[in-house]
């Protein structure tokens, strides 16, 4: 997708998170699309997003509808709080940090039940109000840090929302880049 595509879908979507009614609005338009074919048109940033989806000929391009489906429901997933964390992240611009928190959580403990995870260098590294975001995204996850000594404490429950947001994360961050 071109880069100024994605940075028109990313503006509009940061302006919905937060917005469950008007994110579970778009999910829907696009499975009719994909259902029906047909477009149609929502208020606001949500047409932005559906027009940006939309090729020339009016026509899907069903790629694009499913991975922004993907990110829809994995934001569903998260709460109200990690959406306003997500959003502030996407302005400071500290996903790929994020990103990479939830995956090392992820790929060390995924298959261990109550386990601890320290925290990673690159994520200590940043500074005191992108470090307390980061972590405040995680354990709403589920996660419990002892900041003492900087490790997290994982309960299983916490899977599943720290899967949707490594989703998240993924998807956003890929709008993001260049």
């Amino acid at each position: 997708m071109p880069g100024k595509q994605r940075t028109t879908l990313l503006c509009a979507l940061h302006d919905l998170l937060g917005n469950r009614t008007a994110l579970q609005d778009l999910e829907d338009k696009l499975l009719h699309v994909l259902d029906s074919g047909i477009w149609g048109k929502m208020e606001g940033p949500g047409n932005t997003i559906l027009s940006n989806l939309q090729d020339s000929s009016d026509s899907p391009v069903n790629g694009y509808i499913t991975g922004f489906l993907y990110l829809l429901e994995a934001l569903a997933a998260l709460s109200d709080n990690q959406h306003d964390l997500l959003a502030q992240s996407l302005e400071k611009k500290i996903l790929s940090q994020q990103l990479k928190l939830v995956k090392s959580i992820l790929e060390t403990n995924f298959n261990q039940f109550h386990s601890t995870f320290i925290l990673p260098p690159e994520i200590l590294s940043l500074i005191d109000e992108e470090l307390n975001l980061s972590l405040e995204l995680v354990e709403d996850c589920g996660l419990q840090l002892q900041r003492t000594e900087q490790m997290l404490i994982l309960d299983p429950e916490g899977k599943n929302p720290l899967c949707a947001l490594y989703g998240a994360l993924s998807c956003l961050l890929s709008l993001s880049e260049d």
